[in-house]
């Protein structure tokens, strides 16, 4: 196996880091401190007077691939499902409401702690507990500082304070892209590639279906299995493949889809089957980014819908998983 770690870190010399969103920060809960790595800002109507304009800023502890929100056809859902409710990955993520009022700008602050006890905290913010220095507004573009007032929040085990800045475009109306063919064009057909390259590694482990499984990932996901499978043994690495491999419903096909430039959001269902094999119910829906690398489309990540619903069964012994 270090053959196939040697080969997939020569792949990633050529791998360049995602730019980094204009915002940053710090926002203390309950005396925790948490550095904002990630910022987004989008158009939503006004609280008070939907005919108006309010912007809301999304701050988070994880970077925000903005090309994937841009291209969201619910901004704010994609933001519930893949932050603010991921008990997964367990970031810190606050939502900056700012309307059109001058005089108290700030409609609504909502803060999703999900680490320690996975606490979800919210509420409104008055003039009294921040100060903002509104710095551009114009409906395309935002940008702010925002601090709160009381310092005691800082420590206070059950206190919030913002120390935060932003610059951002502001994303408005419908999602970014045309719509992908009733056939998922080209990035469903490179997912379709990912899937059958991990099936064919899973049972027929060796350097050149490995090779396989990279020529299919983007540079980002190719990091991380390299990380994944570092000083791992054969038996280890096949574990790591089900486990991605698992990840996708079986059978699946594809339901609507969009793209914009070198980024896709396709949108996939499959089915659920009982322990005997047979099919009992569709799976949830399940939205896959595809990204085109050095003029070639790859998968990055796959993220299932959330709200109770079970998460699609994994292949029963025996029977094959694949696309229609």
């Amino acid at each position: 196996m270090q053959r196939f770690q040697w080969v997939l870190a020569a792949v990633l010399l050529g791998a360049s880091g995602a730019a980094v969103a204009d915002g940053g920060g710090t926002i203390y809960s309950n005396g925790v401190a948490t550095t904002v790595s990630g910022a987004y800002a989008y158009a939503v109507p006004d609280l008070f007077d939907a005919s108006k304009q309010a912007v809301v800023v999304v701050l988070s502890s994880e970077a925000i691939d903005a090309a994937s929100y841009d291209a969201a056809t619910d901004r704010s859902k994609a933001f519930d499902d893949n932050l603010f409710w991921n008990n997964e990955r367990k970031p810190t993520s606050a939502k900056i409401t700012i309307g059109s009022n001058k005089d108290a700008p700030i409609e609504q602050v909502n803060l999703a702690v999900l680490s320690g006890d996975s606490l979800h905290s919210s509420g409104s913010m008055g003039k009294a507990f921040y100060t903002l220095d509104l710095k551009t507004n114009d409906g395309k573009r935002i940008e702010a500082v925002l601090k709160s007032t009381h310092d005691s929040e800082k420590t206070d085990k059950n206190g919030t304070y913002y120390d935060v800045h932003f610059a951002l475009n502001v994303a408005s109306g419908p999602a970014f892209g045309p719509g992908l063919p009733p056939d998922g064009g080209e990035p469903f057909k490179a997912f379709h590639a990912y899937d059958r390259a991990l099936s064919h590694a899973i049972f027929s482990l060796d350097r050149d279906s490995l090779n396989g499984v990279a020529n299919t990932l983007t540079d980002a996901r190719l990091k991380k299995l390299n990380q994944s499978i570092k000083n791992a043994k054969n038996d280890e690495v096949e574990k790591i493949l089900r486990a991605m491999r698992d990840e996708t419903p079986n059978s699946f096909h594809f339901v609507t889809g969009s793209a914009k430039g070198d980024l896709a959001t396709i949108e996939i269902k499959g089915k659920v089957y009982d322990g005997n094999g047979n099919a009992i119910a569709d799976s949830d829906l399940v939205s896959v980014t595809m990204k085109k690398e050095n003029g070639d489309w790859c998968f990055d990540r796959l993220q299932k819908t959330v709200g109770g619903r079970s998460k699609p069964a994994p292949p029963v012994a025996g029977k094959s998983k694949s696309g229609k």
